[in-house]
């Protein structure tokens, strides 16, 4: 559900799962002040599930991208296919949608109109700005350091940035990865819009919220916060001694193949699809350094599926480190847990490992079901386009 406050629909959505959350174990609920805006829910939870140990993973092989933006999709799930058509044509999706069943692609296809101005249409190379799915990488980057040892997620903040206010003293980076620190998400803050088309420094994204009071003790609720994940963002930079930018490209993009995807939106990868927020209402520009750590990845579903089959290795990280991020560290609801940088669900006995990202005029989920060998990722530039009931219509195509 959205909490409208302010123009709700040009907030930066930077998130996954606003619930009603209910204390268990570690958890607690969050202040209904405080379920964040920018989050999109996940619906459906198994009654009698528990936690579900992690398990390796096998090692699927990459797609094989199609040649060129013309080229034929993939396209083995026809009532799926015919489905998303339909929502095309009552404009309630354009975007592209990635479905592999252990290494296979099932289905692989644009809908819809990258530029709907120029007719420009969407295809598996379109890049678009994915949000709060750039958290699963920033998440990645913290754990790499972690093995570099450069620190440690039960770390205080305050010991690897300085001049940190009193108020954060007691705030670990595990805290920051789950949202569980207490720190107010900067988007809920008044006086945003006339930010959106700057560049900004990390520095003023945190001085927009460095002095506001706490929610809560940290580590006893959960409040989802995109100023965390900055604060992660200055941590990876203060730990490595380069910029976040820097750290992504070396240590993820490049290993991986990820030649399409940048942090901002501009580069010799060419530009990103037109957001629009309904139907034929572009979206307005947003300068994607305000997404830093949180949101400010661009990246296309054949990417975004060579940084999925990277996480069935140890290419970039441990398997450790790999079941570290994948574990829930904090009961958000029955049977639905936060790890770092991922929600994990149990779904009638299918576990998920998924986050979405919500991002004026774009729209994005990453959902792993790695028990089941399966991948769905869907990219979209139309804001309101409903992707987890889209997720959910073509896991049961293919979750038998």
């Amino acid at each position: 559900m959205l909490f409208p406050v302010i123009r709700a629909r040009h907030w930066l959505a930077l998130a996954l799962l606003a619930l009603v959350l209910a204390g268990c174990g570690r958890s607690a609920p969050v202040p209904g002040s405080q379920a964040s805006l920018h989050l999109a829910g996940e619906p459906g939870s198994s009654p009698t599930a528990t936690p579900l140990p992690a398990t390796p993973r096998p090692t699927i092989p990459s797609p094989t991208p199609s040649a060129t933006p013309t080229a034929t999709p993939v396209v083995e799930i026809p009532d799926a296919d015919a489905y998303l058509t339909r929502e095309v044509a009552a404009n309630r999706f354009s975007g592209v949608v990635l479905v592999v069943q252990n290494g296979h692609i099932l289905l692989e296809k644009g809908y819809g109109l990258a530029d709907r101005e120029k007719g420009i249409p969407n295809t598996p190379q379109t890049r678009f700005h994915i949000g709060s799915l750039t958290k699963q990488f920033t998440a990645m980057l913290i754990m790499q350091l972690q093995e570099r040892g450069k620190l440690q997620v039960g770390d205080l903040v305050s010991s690897h940035l300085p001049n940190c206010p009193s108020t954060w003293s007691a705030i670990t980076i595990d805290e920051l990865l789950t949202h569980t620190s207490g720190l107010m998400d900067f988007f809920d803050l008044p006086g945003l819009d006339g930010l959106l088309t700057q560049r900004v420094t990390p520095d003023k994204i945190v001085n927009l919220f460095r002095d506001q009071p706490l929610l809560f003790r940290p580590g006893s609720e959960y409040s989802y916060s995109n100023s965390g994940f900055v604060l992660l963002g200055q941590i990876i930079e203060q730990a490595s001694g380069e910029s976040y930018a820097s750290q992504i490209q070396k240590n993820i993009l490049t290993p991986v193949g990820m030649t399409a995807t940048t942090y901002g939106s501009s580069g010799p990868a060419g530009a990103c699809a037109v957001g629009y927020e309904t139907a034929w209402q572009r979206a307005p520009d947003v300068d994607l350094s305000l997404g830093y750590a949180a949101g400010g990845l661009c990246s296309t579903v054949e990417d975004l599926y060579r940084w999925d089959q990277a996480l069935n290795t140890t290419t970039l990280c441990s398997q450790a480190s790999l079941d570290a991020m994948f574990s829930p560290h904090f009961t958000l609801a029955p049977n639905v847990w936060e790890g770092y940088g991922w929600v994990i669900r149990d779904l009638s006995g299918h576990r998920r490992i998924s986050h979405t990202g919500l991002l004026y005029g774009f729209s994005s989920i990453n959902a792993r079901y790695p028990d089941d060998g399966v991948t769905i990722i869907i990219l979209s530039n139309l804001e309101d386009a409903p992707l987890t009931d889209y997720v959910d219509f073509l896991a049961k195509q293919v979750l038998k």
